[in-house]
């Protein structure tokens, strides 16, 4: 009978975005023009059909702040950055399979 290796129990990677009860969170504690999940589908919705391109350093600037943007990495800012990112992917996909 040979024994089972033993499982690694190394440290766990790093979070690489806020939850979505985190953003929530992290959108109210700011003066962003959103601050809930319903107004961030919105405001990304706004983003998506809009009559020209936004490039996105200038709507996540004006969401989460320019300072949002050169966070270093695994802060908060930063996984707020991504989490974002993600949603707009998320909803830019969906609008993109299910058109109107």
């Amino acid at each position: 009978m040979t024994a089972e290796p033993a499982a690694q129990t190394g440290p766990a990677a790093p979070r690489t975005m806020l939850d979505a009860e985190e953003l929530e969170a992290y959108l109210r504690g700011r003066a962003a023009p959103v601050s809930r999940l319903d107004g961030l589908d919105g405001y990304l919705t706004a983003v998506l059909i809009g009559p020209k391109f936004l490039d996105p350093r200038i709507w996540l600037g004006d969401l989460l702040g320019d300072h949002a943007l050169l966070a270093a990495e695994s802060t908060r800012e930063h996984r707020a950055v991504q989490a974002v990112a993600d949603h707009h992917n998320r909803l830019s996909e969906t609008m993109a399979q299910f058109p109107v």
